[in-house]
């Protein structure tokens, strides 16, 4: 059953099966797609050179970036992965 109804091609190029906790685990960069798809957290069905066309389409904001002219804020010297969960974060929720 989809997640929102009525919204599924009759015949997709690649179609992706993930539990939403792996698909979070993906977003914050603690595991990738290829990843998932290796040890079975995900499944796909058709072409997954898909996915790396829309990783190509994927933008990493730089820490402090400007939502409006005059407001970026300085941004930390430290060469950091943007996925990360920073350690604090991680031991709030108990990870």
């Amino acid at each position: 059953m989809p997640n929102v109804e009525g919204f599924l091609h009759e015949d997709p190029d690649l179609s992706i099966t993930n539990d939403r906790s792996d698909l979070e685990n993906i977003m914050m960069g603690k595991k990738s797609f290829a990843a998932s798809i290796e040890d079975g957290t995900a499944q796909v069905a058709g072409n997954v050179e898909f996915i790396a066309l829309l990783a190509q389409t994927l933008v990493t904001f730089e820490i402090g970036f400007e939502i409006l002219p005059g407001t970026a804020g300085k941004a930390a010297a430290a060469d950091l992965n943007p996925y990360e969960v920073p350690a604090e974060i991680s031991n709030i929720r108990g990870e």
